[in-house]
């Protein structure tokens, strides 16, 4: 099958999805009116919401308010037979049946009943919860987080349970990369952090954090997804500049400043973004080190190095939403990120050992290496709302392409052994263009039944070419296509308002060819794997205050393409990188069950992952070649508590603890371990306009199937002070207060004991000034809004 086919499929099985929403039965057009009033005084009610639903699928047809004398009427309807849905805040909703046997529908006088609730819903005592689960989603509400007016995304997801954000902007779920979705929408991930780091937290209606396996998103997701939801658009504009400084210890430092935009109507919005980064890193060789111990030869090599760069780049952002009419939206985005020519330098010292510790040789090393990155992302997206129920029809169709450029120049002289000195200039060149095109369709029902479904054709082309001014090593090339086709579908019901169970499974054929050539030679490069990941989730909402979900599911790790090209890299003087196109994915299967307690959580799990991939090292004439090979499998079981919410009126806590057991049977460096973890991002409201965020990390040593990594642990500490009616906010701070923060990591196999250490400066002291300009109208959602609401009411 080819992509043109695998193509067409996609976009016959898009047609199917929305091809019974297309047929209408032909019937007259009818009038419908009545008057709704009080049940219990028998007053008008003005302001009530009048929805038209189709008979048998409950699709939304038309909507109206009633006026203040409580009289609505629906006119030009072409249907015979519906539902009528009234609803009013502070009264139970109504649903009634109607038939039209003429021209006109009289339902006269409608009366609704007061809730026995609404009073309830006005005077609210405490604070509200920031965490709900929906089946085994974890929604964090963003609109009762704690933030500032300088909060962007990244600092509203150090506020997010079971997120945590690394010193390097890393974000994780369980100490592994999470899947970053925004609005649905999966971002490349050299562009989360910057993507992100554009984002107002204020912007920001709601972030999911989900574990389990999500069918609507790519199976290929081991830590789980992270979806945040942006809110609606806004009336008027809003402008706002941001700069931020920081200084690291030992003469490092960077900076990033840039703005982000919207202007918008009630049909339409346009927004942006750009940011500027450059700065100046530096190392030295007494804050770390690397130790070889070859196993089978003579030999231990100790390496030092000192060094610095001048990282520098870019990225943007640029899009636009409209309603085309009315539930039907379209938006298109352009992204990306430049790279300018990264600059390194480092002098390493090598010292060569035997196994006595007697020295036999030293050696100088001079590395000097320029990088380039470009990466562009365009995708547009349509959304019809299909009925009031959440129903909704999404296609999206996105386009990346990633430009990567690197020059590496390696000299190496040594005393004793002249023999060994050698000069090598290398080019590394790497093109990645990924197409995507997704239908999802989601249909609710008013018996709480719902239907998903969707399909996804994603098509990604890698090409990679290695060159070396030597006249002994060969120029290597790289080109591989790689087809992805996935289907799903799944149906979920609510029984009795408190039970929920889904159940779904997700196909992905996925196939790879190419072919790697060097020198005169080449080589085919052709696989194919077919796999199902099944989902299911139950949970039951034991009352308001506390619920419980189970759930299983199956993910996917397919190789990243540095590990698959066969490009023997050099290193260092005395080590080589190899790839293994041959590489296994890694399939892993995982059963969590969550409690929560208003804002406690509690999660045990459990996972198996076959095919784990690992490291593995092989000496030939003295030089040490480094690869990946699937070895075995890995069973991980574990335990997550968190808290998010607020200890007092003026403390407000984000907590995280994780304890598991690794099992490795096949591992090199331990076969059992414990791992605990933990994390609390405090934020103290000082006064209304200031606050003081605390925040600490800890994680002790942790096992793959061949390193062992030790622990560290470190803490924030910062201050937001707001002023003009908070549109300026102003950030000091410091990162890594202790300067605790540390590598150290141990690496056994066969051949090779390995040791790598750096405890590099890492205090680092920041100031982030934001200014947020907005016009003088009033602010509101892009989605009219009548004037049914409680304030209005009393």
């Amino acid at each position: 099958m080819n992509r043109i086919e695998l193509g067409c499929i996609v976009l016959v099985f898009g047609l199917l999805l929305t091809f019974p929403f297309t047929l209408s039965a032909k019937s007259e057009e009818v009038v419908i009116k009545g008057t709704i009033k009080d049940s219990l005084q028998g007053t008008p009610l003005s302001y009530a919401n009048i929805t038209v639903l189709s008979e048998n699928s409950s699709t939304f047809l038309f909507g109206t308010t009633s006026n203040k004398s409580g009289d609505f009427k629906v006119n030009s309807i072409s249907i015979s037979k519906g539902i009528l849905k009234i609803s009013l805040v502070g009264y139970q909703t109504k649903t009634i049946p109607f038939s039209a046997n003429g021209k006109e529908v009289n339902l006269e006088t409608i009366s609704l009943t007061p809730s026995s609730t609404k009073i309830e819903g006005v005077v609210v005592k405490g604070s509200k919860p920031t965490i709900k689960q929906v089946g085994d989603v974890l929604v964090f509400d963003a609109k009762n987080a704690p933030t500032t007016s300088g909060d962007f995304g990244i600092d509203l997801l150090r506020l997010t349970p079971m997120v945590f954000v690394d010193p390097k902007g890393d974000i994780l779920i369980q100490n592994k990369p999470a899947a970053i979705l925004v609005n649905g929408r999966k971002l490349p991930t050299s562009q989360v952090y910057s993507y992100i780091n554009s984002l107002k937290a204020e912007d920001i209606q709601s972030i999911k954090v989900q574990t389990s396996n999500a069918l609507e998103n790519d199976a290929e997701t081991e830590a789980g997804t992270i979806n945040i939801i942006t809110k609606k658009a806004k009336v008027g504009y809003k402008l706002t500049t941001r700069t931020s400084a920081s200084y690291i210890e030992q003469n490092s430092n960077n900076q990033n400043s840039g703005f982000n935009f919207s202007y918008g109507t009630q049909s339409w919005q346009l927004y942006g973004s750009f940011f500027y980064s450059s700065g100046n890193n530096r190392w030295h060789s007494k804050d770390g080190y690397s130790l070889n111990e070859y196993i089978n030869i003579d030999k231990i090599v100790l390496k030092r190095s000192d060094g610095f760069s001048y990282p520098r780049g870019d990225d943007f952002r640029m899009g636009a939403i409209a309603d085309l009419a009315k539930n039907h939206t379209i938006g298109v985005e352009l992204s990306g990120k430049n790279t300018f020519p990264l600059q390194s330098k480092s002098t390493s010292q090598t010292i060569y050992y035997n196994h006595h510790w007697d020295i036999n040789d030293t050696g100088e090393t001079q590395k000097k290496s320029r990088n380039t990155t470009d990466l562009y992302d365009a995708s547009a997206y349509y959304t019809w709302r299909i009925d009031t129920l959440e129903s909704q029809l999404q296609i999206l169709a996105d386009l990346v392409f990633h430009k990567n450029g690197n020059d590496s120049f390696i000299q190496s002289a040594y005393q004793n052994n002249t023999a060994n000195n050698f000069t090598e200039q290398s080019c590394t060149d790497a093109k990645t263009r990924n197409g995507t095109f997704q239908v999802d369709f989601v249909k609710n029902y008013m018996n709480k039944l719902g239907v998903q479904a969707g399909a996804k054709y994603v098509l990604t082309n890698r090409n990679s070419s290695y060159a070396v001014a030597s006249n002994s090593t060969p120029t290597t090339s790289y080109d591989v296509d790689e087809d992805i086709l996935a289907f799903y579908a799944a149906a979920s019901k609510t029984f009795s308002k408190k039970i929920f169970i889904r159940l779904g499974c997700r196909l992905e054929l996925a196939n790879q060819s190419g072919v790697n050539r060097q020198a005169n030679s080449s080589e085919q490069i052709k696989s194919q794997n077919n796999d199902l990941f099944p989902n299911f989730t139950f949970s039951y909402e034991i009352d308001k205050n506390r619920s419980l979900a189970i759930s299983y599911s199956r993910s996917i790790s397919r190789m990243p393409f540095f590990l698959l090209s066969t490009f023997t890299v050099r290193n260092s003087d005395y080590e080589y990188n190899i790839g293994n196109p041959y590489l296994k994915p890694i399939l892993s299967d995982r059963i969590e069950l969550r409690y929560r307690y208003k804002n406690h959580y509690l999660t045990p799990y459990f996972r198996y992952s076959a095919d784990v991939v690992t490291q593995s090292w092989t000496v030939k004439n003295g030089l040490i070649y480094q690869s990946n090979e699937n070895c075995g499998h890995a069973i991980y079981t574990g335990l997550d508590y968190g808290y998010n919410g607020k200890v007092s009126r003026w403390w407000s806590l984000n907590w995280n603890t994780q304890v598991y057991y690794a099992y490795i049977p096949q591992g090199f460096a331990q076969t059992k371990h414990f791992t605990a973890a933990i994390s609390a991002n405090n934020r103290l409201g000082v006064s209304p306009n200031s606050s003081i965020d605390l925040s600490v990390f800890y994680i002790s040593s942790m096992i793959e199937a061949t390193k062992l990594v030790k622990g560290q642990a470190y803490g924030n500490i910062a201050y937001n002070h707001q002023l003009l009616k908070k549109s300026l906010n102003v950030g000091v701070g410091i990162n890594d207060v202790f300067q605790t923060q540390r590598q150290y990591v141990l690496i056994k196999n066969p051949e090779l004991n390995y040791t790598i250490y750096g405890k590099q400066p890492s205090r680092t002291f920041f100031v982030n000034v934001s200014y947020t300009f907005t016009s003088k109208k009033s602010v509101a959602n892009r989605s009219k809004i009548d004037s049914n609401d409680i304030i209005r009411r009393l």
